[in-house]
């Protein structure tokens, strides 16, 4: 028996918008076979390594033009990547401006062993909801 993929999805939501997303992710994930963990930034204390999963998601609302505070410094926080598909989400009400380039660069810095950024925009899946 093929062994389930792990995906972890680690989101801030402050008013449950970008957490309905995050289920709603996890659902076609788990539709696809994934084993999925949905961890909110808000109120969790402890969320586990980023290295024992298979996919990383980061889903984030916009907040002034940027991601929230506790996102970039988790992101900030993780390990080294290397090769480790990522994707990230984001909700706004108006323009996010340059948070998809700030996420973007924070992420590529984890994934040091990627050689062209061809292939690091094939690792990281951005979708504008």
């Amino acid at each position: 028996m093929k062994k389930k993929k792990r995906c972890l999805i680690v989101y801030f939501s402050q008013w449950n918008t970008t957490e309905s997303i995050a289920v709603e992710i996890a659902k076609g994930l788990k539709a696809s076979r994934y084993d999925v963990q949905l961890h909110n930034l808000k109120g969790q204390n402890t969320i586990p390594d980023a290295g024992e999963f298979d996919l990383l998601g980061i889903g984030t609302p916009v907040y002034y033009y940027r991601e929230p505070f506790n996102v970039s410094k988790y992101i900030q926080g993780l390990p080294p990547l290397n090769q480790k598909p990522a994707f990230v989400f984001l909700l706004h009400g108006s323009y996010p401006e340059d948070t998809f380039t700030s996420i973007w660069n924070s992420l590529r810095k984890k994934m040091q062993n990627l050689q062209d950024s061809i292939i690091q925009k094939e690792k990281i899946f951005i979708m504008n909801i």
